[in-house]
């Protein structure tokens, strides 16, 4: 037995505006992944693992839980057959503001208006970032995300989109349907599977005042229970560095 905890944290499958790869070779590496964690790993749910040392028990030795933050589609499309296949547990961190709509993602935003922007140069924050080949423009989306996750939320998406004015990306128009949407959720509980609340809109909860993360952790939880008749027991915190939550945040949840 172990007191130790694996746990390791997916966002999508497959490539997004954000998250470039090949296709397919996020399904093949999901799945190799899958192969050597069901020979070499007891993988359990993580609501299990909480509950069992809230209970003051142990963990089986290497044990691991498989998570995936944010809601993309794929998480039903793709991972959800797979780990079915193998008979494997995983938790599903939902954005409420995200399965209705209501929002979009800032980064995957992001990443689509300046990879695809027609503009030669960003203008931001007295700065005059050139926007050249496609390697470079990877770069500079990291440095903006960087710089973006300092701001609140409203300003953060007030940012994005003056970016997309600013930028006129043209090609390929921004994909509408990278998240799961309320049925797609329901899908997920229906087949077995733990969810929890990833905040109401994808805030940085340390970057927002008080109120603010009280309202947001409350409503997600209210929201996601309500539309999916199930239990939300868990948190992910939205970006799950040390810096992002604070006593506060803990207070507010």
């Amino acid at each position: 037995m172990s007191p130790r905890l694996t746990i390791i944290g997916y966002h999508n499958v497959e490539a997004t505006h954000y998250f470039d790869a090949p296709a397919g070779q996020g399904t093949r590496g999901f799945r190799q992944q899958l192969q050597f964690m069901r020979r070499a790993m007891n993988v359990i749910e993580l609501g299990t693992a909480v509950r069992a040392w809230a209970e003051g028990r142990q963990l089986p030795m290497r044990s691991v839980c498989i998570t995936f933050d944010d809601g993309y589609r794929d998480s039903l499309d793709l991972a959800a057959p797979m780990l079915e296949e193998y008979s494997l547990p995983a938790t599903f961190f939902l954005v409420p503001a995200f399965v209705s709509g209501e929002s979009h993602a800032w980064w995957e935003r992001l990443s689509w208006c300046v990879l695809g922007a027609s503009a030669s140069v960003l203008d931001w924050r007295d700065r005059v970032i050139p926007l050249r080949e496609r390697a470079s423009r990877v770069d500079v989306v990291e440095q903006l995300a960087a710089g973006l996750k300092m701001l609140s939320r409203r300003e953060r998406e007030d940012a994005v989109e003056e970016m997309v004015e600013q930028l006129v990306p043209v090609g390929p128009p921004y994909r509408e349907d990278l998240f799961l949407d309320w049925d797609q959720s329901r899908s997920l509980v229906r087949r077995g599977f733990e969810v929890g609340s990833h905040s109401y809109f994808h805030a940085i909860l340390a970057r927002e005042t008080q109120a603010e993360q009280e309202h947001d952790l409350a409503r997600s939880k209210k929201v996601l229970e309500h539309e999916l008749d199930a239990p939300i027991e868990g948190l992910a915190y939205p970006n799950g560095e040390h810096a992002d939550f604070t006593t506060g945040t803990s207070d507010a949840l």
